[in-house]
């Protein structure tokens, strides 16, 4: 008599989906593969940018709120891990907590099946966008991020508001769209 092994659980991973109060869409997309995936899934990885701008643990929002009890209701099937993106990169441990998720450094290594992967969001393998990789230190310096979350929130939200705003006009440029992806020279240094 052989004794069959089931399956073994799929691991998800997301990036890149910019919710926000006026992603009303976007956001029950997300609730639904959350509850679609409930108990189904070994693990879920975030890989940054799950908010269109986060400007600090203490964003009472819809959507902040709605994301974290989805996200913690996810949680108690399976782990839920968080690597910061260039736009939720103040994404702290008191909404992590509340998420039920555990903070990732912007690299990880793990290993699944056998094979090891390395996760990030990947912004910093954007090595053309020297503008952009200059700003990305700034901001993740964290005496710069403490000055920040130090404002109020209605200031930090009207800075993330511009700088997206400036960010968008610059990506217009073709000049400027060329040089804002991952480069080979990026990931082979990654």
């Amino acid at each position: 008599m052989s004794v069959s092994m089931p399956p073994p659980m799929p691991i998800l991973f997301i990036a890149d989906l910019h919710l926000s109060d006026h992603t009303p869409g976007l956001n029950a997309l997300f609730a639904r593969f959350l509850r679609d995936w409930q108990g189904k899934a070994a693990a879920l990885y975030i890989l940054g940018d799950l908010f269109d701008a986060w400007t600090g643990d203490d964003d009472d929002s819809a959507t902040a709120t709605q994301v974290a009890q989805q996200l913690a209701d996810f949680a108690a099937d399976a782990p839920v891990y968080f690597i910061a993106g260039n736009r939720d990169f103040l994404l702290g441990k008191r909404y992590a907590a509340q998420c039920h998720m555990t903070l990732l450094p912007e690299n990880q290594m793990v290993e699944y099946f056998g094979k090891t992967i390395l996760l990030t969001h990947g912004d910093e393998m954007c090595t053309d966008d020297v503008g952009y990789l200059r700003y990305r230190k700034i901001m993740r310096n964290k005496i710069v991020q403490k000055i920040l979350l130090s404002l109020p929130f209605r200031t930090r939200k009207n800075i993330a508001a511009k700088l997206r705003a400036a960010s968008c006009e610059r990506k217009k440029q073709p000049e400027n769209y060329a040089i804002a992806d991952v480069t080979e020279h990026g990931v082979q240094a990654a």
